[in-house]
């Protein structure tokens, strides 16, 4: 059915005015809503795509300043492990600084010593040094192999880097003497004759006879020879001959000596540590060997210590005298003490060790003062078998402690006791039960475990230890440097990408920066020369890693540039695509308020357009 009503030409203008107002005002209304005048490619197509490329760019490079900002996280991790590492180089670099001050100096800096007559560091300059007239110290440096014996003359010293005061000096590779008969076809029967007055001071002597010949090691030319020892390490093998470390002469002992000798398999006529000698003994002797100490005259002083181990008899055939505090320690598989007169006085002590029961052939044992006590670990004191029983003096108040009985002696001085003391006449039992000797194993054990090779450690191991365990730590430190599955101090690369279309990319190479891969090498640091290897690879490897940190410093900066740069390029594309679609708030804001202004208006021109209808219903 058709409308039939008809509008007037004036009401039919406002009513297309009013729907055109209406449409401008949801599209103001849109615009006020979203803030942009192009919200769809309908609104201005141009503007909407370049906006949306610009847009997608920008949200390309965002994404891109995520992992830029990963390859900043990453270098970070690295260059702390550099900068820890480099604490942990410092660290090793003092290590080996501390070493240097006591090791032993390099060859040149003995030249300059009071008293030095040479430097030798091989066979053919100790043989020119022994053979010349020069007189004084002669310097051994080094391990010497001597390929003959030799003689010192008058006033003629052997000495070690010990005796300059060198903290914990290395003998066995620095102050060294080795003696193999038989490889070096020596037909001598003696290592080095002494000749009047020769010191010998801080040294390893190795001495080692050969099956066919006798060996003395030190063999003097007289009675009249003085040899002072002091620090000295000796050890000896005889290899089915006669060793014996020191025969003839007086020789003075100081400071801390060690004798050792190899017992033959075959034979129980084995090596004497010494004899034949005239023995004074000021500091610690310790003498381990077969027949331990032969046809010699001893005197201990103040505070002297002599341990005698051995495998048959301890002292045999001496005269003997410990004075002043004085200790004699002899353990024995034999007997102690066999043909000879020892003598006790002012507070000295002696402790005898045997597995036998017998303590026999003393031709002498005088003890001169109360204070004296002879520990025994065996049954039987002493029987005068030897020397026609020749008179045992025992002061009154003497302590003589036995396995079987503990006693005090009251006899006389001049008591002659002629059969055993295990019921001594006279004496008064004041404790019972077997006697432990005091002090005697702890005393001997510090060399019972010695071998012929003679490998004791006299390297200064605590600095080298400690150098190794902080190059340990800094590889473990560079493990941990890692990010993301990427170590650049283990070798690793990382990739960056600069641009979307990924044309643009940066690589940050990685570096081997543990500690072989620097050139450092763990050693010992018993020698100046090792020690200063061990500095120039320790200065090495700092400078290196100084160049690593400025290298990743380098790359640092250059990323975090292009994050920069990224960062404000994004905000560049943003605000052009914003420029291209964003509204103008105020002028929406005004063109609303305008819109709704003109639909009042209009709405008011329609009411008046509706009057001469509105009159005519005014008729009825």
């Amino acid at each position: 059915m058709n409308n039939n009503i008809t509008l007037n030409a004036s009401m039919r203008n406002n009513l297309l005015s009013l729907r055109n107002i209406s449409k401008q005002m949801d599209k103001t209304q849109l615009i006020l809503a979203t803030g942009k005048k192009v919200n769809s490619a309908i609104d201005n197509a141009s503007s909407y795509y370049q906006a949306r490329s610009l847009t997608n760019r920008a949200a390309d490079l965002t994404a891109l300043l995520d992992t830029m900002e990963q390859g900043i996280q990453t270098i970070e991790a690295a260059t702390q492990g550099l900068t820890s590492g480099a604490e942990f180089l410092e660290q090793a670099t003092a290590v080996v600084n501390e070493a240097m001050t006591v090791a032993v100096p390099e060859k040149e800096w003995f030249t300059a010593q009071d008293g030095v007559a040479a430097v030798v560091s091989n066979w053919q300059e100790l043989k020119a040094a022994v053979t010349s007239n020069l007189t004084g110290d002669i310097v051994i440096y080094g391990n010497i192999e001597c390929e003959e014996a030799f003689t010192l003359k008058d006033g003629q010293n052997l000495v070690g880097v010990g005796k300059f005061g060198i903290a914990q000096p290395d003998k066995d590779k620095y102050s060294q003497l080795s003696f193999d008969m038989a490889a070096n076809n020596i037909t001598t029967n003696y290592a080095i004759r002494l000749n009047g007055n020769n010191e010998i001071s801080d040294l390893s002597v190795k001495a080692f006879a050969d099956s066919n010949n006798n060996l003395y090691v030190f063999q003097a030319l007289s009675k009249k020879s003085n040899l002072d020892i002091h620090n000295l390490d000796m050890v000896m093998q005889n290899s089915g001959g006669l060793t014996v470390g020191i025969y003839s002469g007086t020789i003075n002992f100081t400071g801390n000596t060690s004798i050792y000798g190899e017992i033959s398999a075959i034979s129980l006529h084995s090596p004497y540590g010494i004899s034949s000698s005239t023995i004074n003994v000021y500091g610690n002797l310790d003498i381990q060997t077969g027949d331990g100490i032969a046809a010699s005259t001893i005197n201990a002083y103040e505070n002297a210590v002599m341990k005698v181990h051995s495998q048959t008899w301890g002292l045999r055939g001496c005269t003997s005298n410990f004075y002043d505090k004085s200790k004699l320690l002899v353990e024995s598989e034999y007997i102690p003490i066999t043909v000879g007169k020892i003598s006790f006085h002012d507070q000295s002590y002696a402790e005898f060790v045997s597995p036998r029961n017998s303590l026999s052939g003393i031709s002498g044992l005088e003890i001169t003062s109360s204070d004296v006590v002879i520990n025994m670990s065996i049954s039987n004191f002493i029987t005068s078998t030897a020397a026609n029983g020749a008179l045992v003096k025992i002061a009154k108040g003497a302590t003589i402690i036995m396995a079987g009985n503990v006693y005090k002696i009251n006899d006389d001085v001049d008591e002659n006791v002629t059969t055993s003391l295990k019921e001594p006449p006279n004496s008064t039992v004041i404790a019972t039960g077997v006697a432990e000797p005091v002090g005697l194993g702890d005393m001997l054990a510090e060399n019972s475990s010695r071998v012929m090779e003679y490998q004791a450690d006299k390297t200064n191991k605590k600095y080298s230890e400690q150098y190794k365990k902080i190059l340990e730590e800094y590889d473990n430190l560079l493990v941990d440097s890692s990010y993301h599955g990427i170590n650049l101090l283990k070798g690793g690369n990382l990739e960056v990408t600069f641009n979307e279309s990924r044309s643009n990319q940066y690589t940050v190479a990685g570096v081997l920066a543990d500690s072989m891969s620097l050139g450092l090498e763990t050693r010992e640091f018993s020698d100046m020369s090792a020690i200063k290897k061990s500095l120039e690879e320790i200065t090495k490897a700092v400078n290196s890693i100084r160049s690593f940190q400025e290298e990743l410093g380098n790359h640092y900066s250059i990323i975090k540039t292009r994050i920069n740069f990224t960062e404000a390029l994004t905000d560049v594309l943003e605000t052009g695509a914003d420029n291209l679609t964003l509204a103008d708030m105020n002028e929406a804001s005004a063109q609303y308020l305008t819109l709704q202004t003109r639909q009042q208006l209009a709405i008011n021109s329609l009411s008046l357009a509706s009057q001469p209808a509105q009159s005519v219903l005014s008729l009825f």
